[in-house]
């Protein structure tokens, strides 16, 4: 029965994990020609 929670639970977060690696990797390649770009400017609020 030990056995059983330990392994179970550390079961549960690789059905959650392997999926997000999946769409982690997916959105990580480069588009060749972008629709619309996206130019974004920061500022400190001191100066």
């Amino acid at each position: 029965i030990e056995i059983i929670r330990t392994i179970f639970p550390s079961i549960i977060p690789m059905f959650i994990a392997i999926p997000s690696f999946a769409l982690l990797y997916s959105m990580d390649e480069v588009v060749v020609d972008p629709a619309i770009t996206i130019k974004a400017i920061g500022h400190q609020w001191y100066r």
